[in-house]
């Protein structure tokens, strides 16, 4: 629905750090006005959730279009259907929409709500950018983003379906080095790809800003370095006679742990040699 931190400062350009001055246009519909008129126009409870993301309590996206339906309906507002735009024009102070079966809509304004080009099968096949196109409007390079992201398929074999909560950093390349650009926690869903979940979903925009991205995943995000160290340091003492791969049974997924052992760290899980204790 909205969300509580929508603000200039958290809104940028395509360009890198680039910062776009749009309080005008935030300023005249605030997150507070979105709240007020869903609870009180509309009749939906608002819930906010997770770095101040606004949903309705009811958890569902149906209940907005219903709601929203519902408030059209009371209020004489026709809705038409199975009507493919093809054309908008304007005449004097009045707008022109045909369809695609040459059927003729008036009106005095317009929102164009079209969607992207992510989803062509509900809509979103781009013709909403030719329309405003034709409006004098200016398009932006295309990129994806709220995407999920692809991974070498070898190396995730056998994750398919695993969900956990997460840490993932984003790094960009800046002239010759990697630098930490974000870090997002939430779900994290291994897929036959790669990796989805909200975590994902949200980070993915980092793409368009930088020539290469690389990702880091911490399974572990609610212990620093120096606590993980001595939880593990501690591990080692009490179950020294284990393999690596029971040592970590309890602390991580078991599929994640005997892929990653053995395909990442080149560690053999059924090895004991690596609790040897070494001298500082």
């Amino acid at each position: 629905m909205s969300n509580v931190n929508a603000t200039n400062e958290n809104y940028f350009g395509i360009e890198k750090n680039k910062k776009q001055d749009i309080n005008h246009i935030l300023n005249n519909f605030l997150p507070t006005d979105v709240i007020d008129f869903f609870e009180n126009k509309v009749g939906i409870i608002c819930n906010e959730e997770s770095r101040g993301k606004l949903y309705p309590l009811s958890g569902q996206a149906a209940s907005i279009v219903d709601g929203l339906r519902f408030y059209a309906q009371n209020l004489g507002i026709p809705i038409y259907t199975d009507f493919y735009v093809t054309k908008v024009t304007k005449e004097m102070f009045e707008f022109k929409i045909f369809s695609e079966d040459k059927r003729q809509i008036n009106s005095k304004k317009i929102i164009l709500a079209t969607g992207g080009i992510s989803y062509p099968e509900l809509g979103s096949n781009g013709s909403g950018y030719q329309i405003a196109e034709n409006f004098g409007h200016s398009l932006t390079k295309l990129v994806p983003t709220i995407v999920q992201l692809k991974t070498e398929k070898h190396k995730i074999k056998g994750l398919r379906g695993i969900k956990l909560d997460a840490k993932v950093s984003a790094f960009g390349k800046n002239e010759d080095k990697f630098e930490k650009i974000c870090t997002y926690e939430g779900e994290l869903l291994f897929t036959d790809y790669g990796i989805s979940g909200n975590v994902v979903f949200n980070i993915s925009f980092v793409f368009p800003l930088y020539k290469e991205v690389e990702f880091e995943v911490d399974f572990m995000p609610k212990f620093d370095y120096n606590n993980l160290f001595t939880i593990l340091k501690k591990r080692r003492e009490i179950l020294k006679n284990m393999t690596m791969e029971q040592y970590f049974n309890g602390m991580i997924n078991k599929k994640i742990r005997s892929i990653f052992l053995t395909k990442m760290s080149g560690i053999p899980k059924l090895s004991k040699k690596y609790f040897r204790t070494y001298r500082q």
